[in-house]
């Protein structure tokens, strides 16, 4: 560690005035002189204790109070064992520009070379593929990523990372990444969702819905009007077969297969009776249906959702509307 001489670190200015002004100024100098004195003193005591971050906050701010190169070369001899290879380099690079007649320049600047060799090695390169090149802002671990290089790369100190890309609509998409040695980590940017299909003008779910209702409530209805016939047919042979039995003239054996007819006449009215019925329920029920799905659709209700489903009676409509 240097001691930066007096009148480097410190250099009194003079000025022609008259004597109580310039006995008030040579004690206000005194006195910056003796902070900045006891500031690098710290600094001196601090970095020989191994409290390097310490002792490269003494030097900057006695180098704050006079900006001797010197203490330029402390700073980054700090910094340096502090592990801040980069500010250790910028401080070394000022020291040499503010001053280049040291007579240990060539061994700072292998320095230098050798802090910018060790960086690169902990260095590795970020790239997100897919990543728009407009209206997005790039986060790493919540700060503002600085644009990247030409090659679209970042370059980065290895470790992990949380990364964030924010779009000006909005969205947010993360990630986490680990940069490792001189290599090249690559996510693949997922944008925002993509927008909901539009309406080409075809068919709609709910049209099509609505008109399978109709169709099939219409069958189903047709086919209770089949039923129903064939149950009022029954009804008459019933009939018929009722008169013949009252009839005195027919045999043993004809009045037993007239009586069988009837019989069975009967059965056949009450369960075409019955089937017709049911069928005539669920046609109107899915036929309604249907026709309840139209109008919502004519009526554009974009909101509005409903399906036709299975139920004990036939079919049923369900949704929300």
């Amino acid at each position: 560690m240097r001691a930066p001489p007096r009148a480097l670190l410190f250099a009194a200015g003079l000025a022609l005035t008259s004597a109580p002004t310039l006995a008030s100024a040579q004690k206000a100098e005194d006195a910056v002189r003796q902070e900045g004195v006891r500031l690098y003193e710290e600094g001196v005591k601090l970095f020989k204790q191994g409290k390097f971050a310490e002792a490269a906050e003494r030097f900057q701010a006695a180098y704050n109070i006079d900006p001797s190169p010197i203490l330029l070369y402390n700073l980054g001899r700090a910094t340096e064992k502090a592990g801040k290879p980069a500010e250790a380099i910028t401080h070394y690079r000022a020291y040499l520009q503010r001053f280049p007649q040291a007579e240990d320049r060539a061994q700072v600047e292998r320095i230098i070379e050798a802090l910018e060799s060790a960086a690169r090695t902990r260095q590795g390169f970020l790239i997100i593929e897919g990543l728009p090149s407009e209206g997005v802002r790039v986060f790493f671990d919540s700060a503002l990523a600085p644009a990247p290089g030409e090659d679209g790369r970042w370059t980065l100190e290895t470790g992990r990372y949380q990364v964030q890309v924010r779009t000006d609509d909005g969205h947010a998409w993360r990630t986490e990444v680990e940069i490792l040695p001189d290599q090249t980590t690559s996510p693949r940017y997922a944008g925002p969702p993509p927008p909901p299909p539009q309406d080409e003008g075809g068919p709609r779910a709910m049209q099509i819905g609505g008109w399978v209702g109709v169709g099939v409530g219409a069958a189903v209805l047709a086919a209770g009007g089949v039923t129903f016939a064939q149950a009022h047919a029954a009804a008459t042979d019933a009939e018929d077969a009722r008169d013949d039995l009252r009839n005195d003239g027919l045999s043993g054996a004809e009045a037993e297969a007239r009586a069988k007819d009837y019989a069975d006449a009967r059965d056949d009215v009450e369960s075409l009776g019955l089937t017709s019925y049911i069928l005539f329920g669920v046609g109107a029920a899915v036929a309604t249906t249907g026709a309840v799905l139209l109008v919502l659709d004519a009526q554009g209700e974009g909101g509005a959702e409903a399906a036709l489903v299975p139920t004990l009676g036939g079919l049923g409509v369900v949704g929300r509307f």
